[in-house]
């Protein structure tokens, strides 16, 4: 241990150093460039921090408050811990060029990136990884999708990293570590801990999995990671980490587990009982990760990367030849900065520089860094070609010198140029329902088949299906809009699809039919779809919704905003059974249907010959039946069947429609039908997201929507007044608004119904 003495610049100034708890151990993480510290020359970067004034320090905040009661030179007792390899691998790193080349990476216990070259031109350098602000997982659009080919991108202010690993553990342990290393500079907090048990795959290497203990912490930045135990709880021993994305908890008869999601990985964690479940799940929902909370960007750091002597050529002024001059050059992530020699003589050793560089390139406008050619290859000579104007040419002082200038402007300067790879980032495609319900649909006029019923109440739905778009940093978003003849049939078949990628329009209209008022044309090159519904404020959310996803799939960008998105944040969410209770306009009566002239007669005796929809039996026959008329072949009619009521016939229609739909497919014509169309309780996982919707997922990843009830402000939450057998826990949600459906919802205790109502009132 030894003493050092920083003088401030006033008796309430900062020592020019940032401490980080490195390990368990204040440390120090970074020196300013110019500072108090840097001047007095003695500390270095991964110096630990055992006392100030002679007081023993072991947290960040008891050295902070006995500098701030200081005087202006504080005394610092030091460790000089060994620098020491934290992370070694061989990796291959994307150059400016868009070329992938191989390096050697160490990771070392100061917080620094020695990286070398391994491929011709070999160079050597640092990267400073205390600068990096996030990380991102990419994943490889066109180069086989392997588990390999994943790509590391480290972001900072000026410039992204890519990195590739030939082992997958490999590139986690590189993003492990990393992430320790920028926590450190976001001087995170506990939020909570405790031992949770984790699921890992069988250590035998087998299919099964199995459960293990570790001591899990929960940081202020929604980051979770597991250690050993609570006494190596430390940044810098972590053996994982997850940002909570989201979070579900499911609880069972003999077992409790929380399910943790984010962009490239998943957990599955297990507690000894409910209540542990439930407090671990209201902490990991609560601790939002940064990135997602809309955080402000953190400030970048333009530190010095490297400066000496150089020389840069000029025209003589007398005899125009070409001489070159001696400069002193500024390296930092941002910029090149060139000074005349007199000026840095000026300022010393230590000064700063005050006047304006001679040259200055920032390094958005630097191209690539090569060693030059000819004379000048043997003069140490680079060539650093820039985007808008001639090349920049410089001398170093030596062999090293150059080396080093080489590598610093390529790895940490020159940007990545766009379009050189194939990379996006990692995408899950997605399903959305943005709105299911009734609607009368016009049938289609056939030639040969003639129509009974001309307006149809048939279950639509439409939905958006988002994956990635052909170019890099595009999604493609496909609407899809189909009819069912019954919410039983919507679970045995997809239904019939209406082409919206083929439609021209879609247009509002009034009509007389009750029932049909408000009336949706889409109309395609091949024919037009004519829908209706009987309140306006239903056809209007049709009508905003059919408008806006008409026409070709879209291609926009990753960022942008869409309502197919379903970006709103979980309020609540649990699996359950549902069942729906969706709104039913009553059906089209014939005397309407009559009135309003959309009723196609065929006889006086209404066309009740069935020959709309035939079965296999009538087709094999050649004679038909056509007006209610019985030809050859055909078993004639009494008067009393041909005058059979209305509703026997309709049943009758009904029940040759069903069989006729069985064997022509779903894309039939025909009466409605009076079967029930109750479709059942089943069991959907449920999520109450932050923009008034109550939503139904096939699973946990909520990536596939199956339905959405927009609830509104004053929704309306109860027990059912005559509770259903074997549901004895269901409760009613119905949004305050008129024509609309209604869920009912069963869950696995009274408490949780009762939670679930007050959620939903508040």
């Amino acid at each position: 241990m030894f003493d050092v003495v920083v003088v401030r610049d006033s008796a309430s100034g900062t020592l020019g150093i940032a401490v980080d708890l490195w390990d368990g151990e204040v440390t120090v993480g970074a020196i300013s460039t110019g500072g108090p510290a840097d001047r007095e020359g003695t500390l270095v970067q991964g110096d630990v921090i055992k006392a100030v004034e002679g007081a023993a320090c072991a947290t960040i905040e008891e050295v902070t408050v006995m500098v701030v009661k200081g005087p202006s030179a504080i005394r610092l007792s030091v460790v000089r811990r060994p620098v020491s390899v934290v992370l070694e691998s061989e990796i291959r790193m994307r150059m400016p060029t868009g070329e992938w080349e191989p390096f050697a990476f160490r990771l070392l216990s100061n917080r620094n990136i020695e990286f070398e070259k391994l491929s011709p031109p070999v160079y050597a350098g640092e990267i400073h990884a205390r600068l990096a602000q996030s990380l991102r997982l990419l994943e490889p659009g066109a180069v086989g999708g392997g588990e390999a080919d994943r790509v590391l991108e480290i972001v900072t202010g000026h410039k992204h990293f890519q990195i590739q690993c030939a082992a997958p553990h490999e590139l986690d342990m590189w993003q492990l570590r990393l992430q320790e290393v920028i926590m450190l500079q976001e001087k995170v907090a506990n939020v909570a801990h405790g031992w949770l048990l984790k699921e890992e795959p069988a250590a035998d290497g087998g299919s099964g999995a199995q459960f293990k203990h570790y001591w899990f912490v929960l940081f202020s930045n929604g980051i979770l990671m597991y250690f050993e135990g609570p006494q190596r709880a430390v940044l810098g021993q972590a053996l994982g980490f997850v940002p909570v994305e989201a979070c579900h908890e499911h609880a069972q008869a003999h077992m409790h587990t929380i399910t943790i999601r984010c962009s490239f990985t998943s957990w599955l964690l297990a507690t000894k009982n409910k209540d542990s479940m439930l407090q671990w799940a209201a902490s990991l929902k609560a601790a939002q990760p940064a990135a997602l909370a809309g955080a402000a960007a953190k400030p970048a750091i333009d530190a010095v990367l490297a400066q000496g002597w150089c020389e840069t050529p000029r025209d003589d002024d007398e005899t125009g030849a070409e001489v070159w001059a001696r400069h002193w050059f500024v390296l930092k992530p941002s910029v090149l900065q060139i000074y005349p020699e007199e000026a840095k003589a000026r300022a010393g050793s230590k000064g700063a520089l005050s006047v304006p560089p001679a040259v200055e390139l920032a390094s958005l406008r630097m191209v690539s860094a090569t060693r030059a050619a000819g004379v000048d290859f043997y003069r140490w000579g680079i060539v650093l070609e820039t985007a808008d104007g001639p090349p920049l040419r410089l001398r170093a002082a030596g062999q090293s010198e150059m080396r080093q200038l080489l590598s610093t402007l390529n790895v940490n300067c020159i940007p990545v140029q766009s379009g050189c790879s194939s990379l996006q980032p990692s995408f899950e495609k997605t399903r959305v329902q943005l709105k299911a319900g009734w609607l009368f649909k016009k049938a289609e006029r056939r030639s040969g088949a003639p129509v009974v019923k001309a307006w149809q109440r048939r279950w639509f739905v439409l939905e958006v299906t988002s994956e990635l778009g052909p170019d890099q940093g595009t999604v493609l978003r496909t609407a899809q809009l189909t009819y069912h003849h019954s919410m039983r049939e919507l679970r045995q078949s997809g239904g019939v699809a209406i082409p919206l990628q083929e439609a021209k329009s879609v247009k509002s209209s009034l009509g007389r039919t009750k029932g049909t008022e408000h009336r949706l044309t889409i109309s395609t090159h091949r024919r037009e779809w004519e829908l209706g519904a009987g309140d306006k404020t239903t056809a209007d959310e049709w009508l905003a919704l059919l408008q806006e996803w008409v026409g070709l799939p879209r291609v926009e960008p990753v960022g942008r905003a869409s309502s197919a998105d379903g970006q709103a944040s979980v309020v609540r969410s649990q699996w359950m059974e549902v069942k729906v209770e969706a709104f039913k306009p009553d059906d089209i009566s014939e005397e309407e249907l009559t009135r309003t002239a959309t009723l196609q007669k065929r006889s006086p005796s209404f066309g009740r010959s069935f020959s709309l929809f035939r079965n296999k039996a009538d087709n094999k026959s050649p004679e038909r039946v056509y007006n209610g008329s019985p030809t050859k072949g055909a078993s004639a009619r009494t008067a009393s069947e041909r005058s059979a009521t209305p509703e026997l016939a309709g049943e009758q229609g009904s029940a040759r429609e069903r069989g006729s739909a069985r064997e022509r497919g779903s894309a039939r014509e025909g009466d409605d039908e009076d079967e029930d169309d109750d479709p059942g309780f089943r069991w959907v996982y449920v999520a109450l997201l932050s923009d008034g919707t109550l939503r139904q997922y096939e699973d946990e990843a909520m990536t596939s929507e199956l339905g959405r009830l927009r609830l509104g402000y004053l929704v309306q939450a109860a027990m059912l007044d005559e509770p259903i057998d074997d549901y004895q826990l269901a409760f009613r949600v119905t949004p305050n608004t008129a024509n609309t459906d209604a869920w009912v919802l069963c869950p696995d205790s009274e408490k949780e119904a009762s939670e679930w109502i007050a959620t939903l009132k508040a």
